[in-house]
């Protein structure tokens, strides 16, 4: 079973404890988001298992289309807890080698790059976030999250053989755990239904891998 599916199990496991619960209890919702990353960091060469390379290549200010689901409660008014499944796509540091013509490997220099192309797959995390908030008003209300996260990342490059060509076998898988925090709002608009905007700050590192993220998202809340 793939990081992906052990992450949606979790959350549907969690999403079906609180429809279970939700008629005695209108404190379990659940949650979608959608928005975008912009994602900064590096990645190391000395993992990849294909063509041995020394050196890392930057990955900066990478736009990405983010999106998140999951469940979550309130203790009170004030402090509750959310499980996440977030996705946060993949960037590509692009072809960076001076004088490359895409589709013309006659052009590289071999002299100037072992690889040409840095690619970071399939971003995903599960994460688990403490809540506090307070209400603004009779709809409104303001709040911030800190929590943890598993995250999972694939890291492809694209290198040099001799003869000159291309090619894409250069692969690693990068995990961890580590932090996230935030701030949103959110606006109900009727006794079950909310509308949301969060700015979260992710913090991914793992040996020869690091991921600054910032997300800015938008979503819908229902509450049970």
């Amino acid at each position: 079973m793939t990081f992906a599916h052990k992450a949606l199990v979790a959350a549907v496991a969690l999403a079906a404890s609180s429809f279970g619960m939700a008629e005695d209890n209108s404190n379990f919702y659940g949650f979608v988001d959608a928005g975008q990353a912009q994602i900064d960091g590096h990645a190391s060469y000395s993992r990849l298992t294909h063509y041995a390379v020394y050196g890392t290549d930057g990955l900066d200010e990478h736009n990405t289309t983010q999106y998140s689901l999951g469940v979550g409660m309130n203790f009170n008014e004030y402090i509750g807890m959310e499980l996440s499944y977030n996705n946060y796509g993949e960037i590509s540091d692009g072809y960076d080698t001076p004088g490359f013509v895409p589709g013309n490997p006659a052009s590289i220099n071999p002299a100037v790059d072992d690889f040409l192309d840095t690619r970071v797959e399939d971003i995903m995390s599960v994460g688990l976030a403490l809540v506090v908030g307070t209400p603004v008003g009779d709809n409104f209300s303001t709040y911030a999250k800190v929590g943890v996260e598993v995250w999972e990342a694939s890291v492809r490059g694209i290198s040099l053989q001799t003869p000159v060509s291309i090619a894409d076998d250069s692969h690693d898988t990068y995990n961890g755990i580590d932090y996230f925090y935030g701030f949103g709002f959110k606006l109900d608009m009727t006794d079950n239904l909310s509308l949301r905007n969060e700015y979260v700050w992710h913090k991914m590192k793992d040996e020869g891998l690091e991921l600054d993220t910032q997300s800015i998202t938008l979503g819908l809340v229902y509450t049970f």
